[in-house]
């Protein structure tokens, strides 16, 4: 085979791309040439093999022995290392670029299934959407008109992607609207956001080590964890939630239908409350949410589109509204439910969670600012007690209520 190299080498070196790979295959087929391929395993030669090419395959051999014998053992080695180091870098080469086609592949469906989990999420969302404003409007209706729930399917349909034209017609027809204020508000907010949200994590993380330090001082005072977050003086003014609910879940009209005793919502004089839940988004999820309340969970706060939204919209209503924080008020189930006191750790949590949700309101200037006294828990209870008299039930009032879980 080498002789046939030998041999056929001119041509070798002379050609280029395509017609080299044709010049090797014919070269390694025997094409063009009289040798029999059992000359260069060892075996016979072919009848038709001339005498003169097997003396000029002798001749080439001869001179092959000659030259490695000649040729310094340093040479030689170091010839044969170079094919070694050769044969190394093209497998290197060749692995470098299979890791690249692997790497490329892997981004490729690391970004699909990126892609198909973001839009898994913004149709999640939607679908959420869609139900809290189908539990709004079902409220809603079942106070103004009850014969419209029928045909809410409708309704959502012809005003789909056009929700707040709904609302403006049903408050120009029934006084009032649907939607919570604060999504109606939002065209009205401040424009000074950046420094204001720089504030606001300045002072979360300020409120957090005053919350931690208070904390970690009163267990130093007392042994018992339980008896301290009961024994707590709130940093806000404490209000019940016979004082608080009726006012956020009822309509002027459902206000006037129960004969209820305080200021109407909407009347002259009246200050509007905002309720403030602090629940982490799973524990709200699961115990049932209040149509009109802002959530502000933990996980809210730590996403800065969420937190620019939602502090955008309090700066404009510094002064005109009364907000009133609701944590989950587990230091309140041994009294309301005649149980035994949870954790020490989920109540040191639940009290410092409210602390520092007031606290920011405080410390931003906001003048009204309460904690509802035993949080969700008293507020479900005041619900599920008192509230089918005012025609307040829980099923009626929160979204995604469960009588089992909650």
């Amino acid at each position: 085979a080498l002789a046939v190299l030998d041999q056929k080498s001119d041509v070798l070196l002379m050609s280029r791309g395509e017609e080299l790979s044709k010049e090797v295959e014919k070269v390694f087929s025997f094409k063009d040439t009289s040798y029999d391929e059992e000359s260069f395993v060892g075996g016979a030669a072919s009848s038709d093999s001339s005498a003169s090419e097997d003396d000029m395959i002798a001749e080439w051999l001869s001179l092959a022995k000659s030259l490695i014998k000649c040729t310094p053992s340093s040479v030689i080695e170091r010839l044969r290392t170079a094919d070694d180091r050769a044969v190394t870098n093209a497998i290197q080469v060749h692995q470098a670029q299979a890791n690249e086609k692997l790497k490329a592949q892997l981004e490729k469906e690391a970004n699909e299934h990126e892609a198909a989990l973001k839009k898994a999420r913004e149709e999640r969302e939607a679908e959420e959407k869609k139900a809290i404003i189908r539990a709004r409007l079902t409220a809603y209706y079942r106070t103004h008109n009850p014969e419209k729930i029928d045909t809410l399917d409708e309704i959502l349909k012809l005003f789909d992607g056009r929700i707040e034209v709904l609302n403006e017609k049903l408050k120009k027809k029934y006084g009032d609207g649907f939607l919570p204020d604060e999504e109606i508000l939002q065209e009205h907010v401040s424009k000074q956001t950046r420094s204001f949200l720089m504030s606001v994590n300045q002072s979360v993380n300020m409120t957090k080590k005053h919350v931690a330090n208070t904390l970690a001082e009163r267990r130093k005072r007392n042994a018992k964890p339980v008896a301290t977050v009961k024994s707590h003086t709130p940093v806000a003014l404490e209000v019940s939630p016979t004082e608080v609910i009726p006012l956020i879940c009822s309509t002027k009209g459902h206000h006037e239908k129960y004969h209820l005793t305080s200021p109407a919502p909407g009347s002259e004089g009246a200050l509007k409350w905002y309720l403030v839940d602090c629940r982490s988004q799973a524990a709200a999820k699961e115990q049932g949410l209040f149509p009109t309340a802002v959530e502000l969970s933990p996980e809210k706060l730590q996403d800065p589109d969420a937190l620019l939204q939602l502090t955008e919209m309090f700066e404009s209503l510094r002064g005109a509204v009364h907000i009133c924080i609701m944590g989950e008020g587990f230091a309140s189930l041994p009294v309301l439910y005649d149980v035994k006191g949870g954790e020490p750790k989920l109540l040191e949590d639940d009290a410092a969670r409210t602390e520092n949700v007031a606290l920011f309101f405080l410390k931003k200037g906001f003048p009204f600012v309460s904690v509802l006294k035993g949080g969700f828990a008293a507020a479900h209870a005041f619900l599920w007690r008192k509230g089918p008299d005012l025609g307040l039930t829980p099923s009626d009032v929160l979204i995604g209520y469960d009588p089992i879980v909650s």
